[in-house]
């Protein structure tokens, strides 16, 4: 396939040296199953033929599968081609709210791959799932693996990326060029029933959440309500990111997080740097842990007025209580979950911010409003406590009742 791209190569072969080679095998199986090759087609541009093949082969497939990664640059050109390519094909496209895309056939990604599992997945396997875009959800990439799809990559650096082991296409091509390729092929000649897109709807609507006590799930959905047009919204590493992706926000807002990186540290700079280069207002929500690592940020010398940092503080990681045997580890908050009683009030009072703070639904609710006003003339910072233990098993809670709710509409689907 390197041969193939621009350049030619080079192309890097591991051949050992030294030692016996004999000794890399312990048996012949394992020398036939390295002996099994895989095929995946490079798709460039200037290649009609593999083009038409791949339209041709798509035109006879009714359960196409649209996954959009992380993306925060599209164009409003590339926005209206992949609207028209859904058109086409009436196909589901699963996103989050870190894919900045909308459109009448997107599915939130976040409750219908909690809702799901490996074998209810089954009624919803599409034949061919188109992805692009950044790191998207692992929990999509779990569903997927294992299963009998094609999976057809679009690459826009050319780089194989195969999150799905079923990789069978690489485009390497750019997103428009692409679309409007296939649109082009597809256009009065693709016969879309809609079928597909009907099934994914009617679970995804399905799906109910139980009564919310006071917790960090409760602030996020609550925040997610109250997010003025044009903010920008960064989420933290873990919680802030996951839980985001359970509730819709405006097509106004871009989002962003350090899901490639995909650890605490980074999270509260990124943002800063992001918060300078826009003067609309610029959110961030944070955990304490992920807040405490990279508390030296928030006193950069060029803080504008529309900083807004929500940082839930539950004393710890609440993502270890969300293991359904984490309470048969007794010092599981001690060792693991790095429990604490610190409060970040002092620091960021000492450095100008309008420190407001919440610890139940009534603080929580009277401060939000002033928490997101454009008019403030300083940066605010907001925190919420909550409950470490409660939070991560409310979150448990959250994933096992979902399932159970799409668990007849999936017994109706054909």
């Amino acid at each position: 396939m390197e041969l193939y791209k621009p350049g030619c190569g080079p192309v890097h072969i591991n051949i050992p040296l030294v030692g016996n080679m004999n000794n890399l095998f312990n048996s012949t199986e394992e020398i036939e199953k390295m002996n099994q090759v895989k095929k995946i087609d490079y798709i460039s541009y200037n290649n009609n033929q593999k083009w038409n093949d791949v339209i041709n082969k798509l035109l006879n497939k009714k359960k196409i599968l649209l996954i959009i990664g992380q993306e925060d640059n599209l164009t409003e050109k590339q926005i209206n081609y992949i609207r028209k390519f859904a058109e086409i094909t009436k196909c589901p496209i699963l996103t989050d709210n870190l894919s900045n895309f909308k459109s009448k056939y997107n599915i939130l990604a976040g409750p219908i791959i909690k809702a799901l599992n490996s074998n209810s997945i089954n009624k919803l396997l599409p034949e061919v799932v188109i992805s692009f875009g950044n790191n998207m959800q692992e929990r999509i990439k779990e569903l997927l693996r294992g299963k009998n799809i094609e999976h057809w990559y679009l690459s826009e650096d050319g780089q194989l990326r195969d999150c799905f082991k079923s990789l069978s296409v690489l485009f390497d091509s750019t997103i428009d060029y692409f679309f409007e390729t296939f649109n082009s092929g597809l256009e009065n000649k693709y016969n879309a029933d809609g079928k597909y897109f009907d099934d994914w709807s009617k679970v995804s609507n399905a799906i109910k959440m139980p009564d919310m006590p006071f917790s960090n799930f409760y602030v996020t959905r609550e925040f997610s309500r109250i997010i003025p047009n044009n903010s920008i919204v960064h989420l933290a590493i873990l919680n802030a990111t996951r839980q985001m992706q359970f509730f819709e926000l405006d097509e106004s807002i871009k989002v962003y997080s350090n899901v490639n990186a995909f650890g605490i540290d980074g999270c509260l700079p990124t943002f800063m740097g992001q918060a300078y280069t826009t003067d609309d207002l610029a959110f961030i929500i944070i955990g304490d842990l992920s807040f405490f690592y990279g508390m030296n940020a928030l006193a950069i010398k060029h803080v504008k007025n529309n900083v807004r940092v929500l940082m839930i503080n539950n004393g710890g990681g609440a993502e270890f209580h969300i293991q359904p045997d984490s309470n048969s580890i007794p010092t599981i908050d001690k060792h693991i979950g790095a429990a604490h009683n610190r409060i970040a009030k002092d620091w960021a009072k000492s450095l100008g911010y309008k420190y407001i703070c919440a610890n139940d639904m009534k603080t929580f609710n009277d401060n939000i409003k002033e928490f997101v006003r454009k008019d403030s003339v300083s940066p605010i910072f907001f925190e919420v406590f909550t409950n470490m233990k409660l939070d991560g098993e409310f979150c448990l809670s959250v994933y096992r009742e979902m399932e159970k709710s799409i668990k007849d509409v999936l017994e109706e689907l054909n």
